[in-house]
């Protein structure tokens, strides 16, 4: 873990000289520079990458502001998360699954099923993130019934959102899943559990550092 966070300060040491040239940033390394600083909740140096952004011009890049977005939202200054992402005109996958993250990491799983509501409402198809954020704030506000009804309406099987997540490092989201598949009385298969087993395992080793 420290190894990682080390890789990522290290690399947002390299923006600092720039930061006092902003002509010199382009929509591509701000938006690389706003997700690192999302990894580190640094909110102070993103705030600084906001600003620069303006100043760029880049204030309406779709790259730029999904990286704000997902920076406010993992800072959970959801306010700031909600207005660039209201004002946005396009929108991808990515923003919608940063804001609906926030919401449920706040504990609002209200605010987070509205965001989730209005994908449906345009027609956006949303990823396994969103799905468990939102099985996750279904579960927490006692919708037992819907986040059952939800897992049946998906046709992807428990097994491959859970061993898809684990095979992207993403282990802490797959063992959220596979705590919500309890909760809503989801029986495991083998395979299932085996891939919890190693999402486990691996989460473990990350947070040692082993």
């Amino acid at each position: 873990m420290y190894s990682r966070q080390r890789l990522f300060q290290n690399a947002l040491r390299c923006f600092v000289p720039m930061m006092h040239f902003c002509q010199l940033l382009n929509q591509f390394t701000l938006a690389i520079a706003l997700y690192i600083c999302s990894k580190l909740r640094n909110l102070e140096f993103g705030t600084l990458l906001h600003s620069c952004m303006i100043k760029a011009g880049f204030e309406s890049n779709p790259f730029c502001q999904g990286a704000l977005i997902n920076l406010y939202a993992e800072c959970s200054f959801l306010c700031n998360a909600n207005a660039i992402f209201d004002a946005a005109v396009h929108l991808d996958t990515f923003s919608w699954t940063a804001l609906i993250s926030g919401y449920v990491r706040v504990e609002l799983p209200q605010d987070a099923l509205q965001v989730f509501d209005r994908i449906q409402i345009v027609g956006r198809s949303f990823d396994q993130v969103v799905f468990v954020n939102i099985l996750n704030a279904l579960v927490n506000l006692g919708k037992l019934d819907d986040a059952c009804k939800l897992f049946r309406d998906m046709h992807t099987s428990n097994n491959t959102i859970i061993s898809g997540h684990a095979k992207r490092g993403h282990h802490k989201e797959a063992n959220e899943f596979f705590l919500v598949m309890r909760k809503c009385g989801i029986k495991s298969s083998r395979s299932t559990l085996a891939s919890v087993l190693s999402a486990i395992a691996s989460l473990l080793c990350w947070i040692t550092g082993y």
